[in-house]
């Protein structure tokens, strides 16, 4: 069984509906970035970028860990956080950014931006665990 801990995104000190950009905060690169494919024509893009908390190489497992990401959807921010963690089961990159896919998918209710790409996010979060390893 795989253990997470998925919290939900922190308003920056500005306005309540601003996001914070936690791979700014955290003063790090992706080492990542995945564009979920639409299930629909004319979807917008929508792309999660992810990092290891500490730094981290793409394809290897990490157990214990703490991960930044950001989520963009047209090329605005929608979700962002340092709050995904992994706990003593390793993963990867990839596996990560499936678990927060699927976090996503089923907490959208503050995530107003995120409401209409539930399925999408659902069924390409299914389809990276079964694809396995980065």
């Amino acid at each position: 069984m795989i253990f997470h801990r998925f919290l939900t995104c922190t308003p920056s000190g500005g306005r309540p509906d601003e996001l914070v950009d936690y791979l700014r905060v955290y003063r790090c690169d992706p080492e990542l970035q995945l564009t979920v494919p639409c299930l629909e024509k004319g979807q917008p893009p929508l792309v999660i970028s992810i990092a290891a908390l500490g730094g981290g190489t793409v394809g290897q497992a990490y157990a214990n860990n703490g991960w930044v990401y950001a989520v963009h959807l047209d090329g605005v921010l929608v979700a962002s956080g340092a709050d995904l963690y992994c706990g003593g089961f390793a993963h990867t990159h990839r596996q990560m950014a499936a678990i927060l896919a699927a976090g996503l998918a089923d907490h959208t209710a503050d995530r107003p931006a995120l409401a209409s790409q539930c399925d999408r996010l659902s069924v390409w979060a299914d389809d990276l665990e079964a694809d396995g390893d980065d």
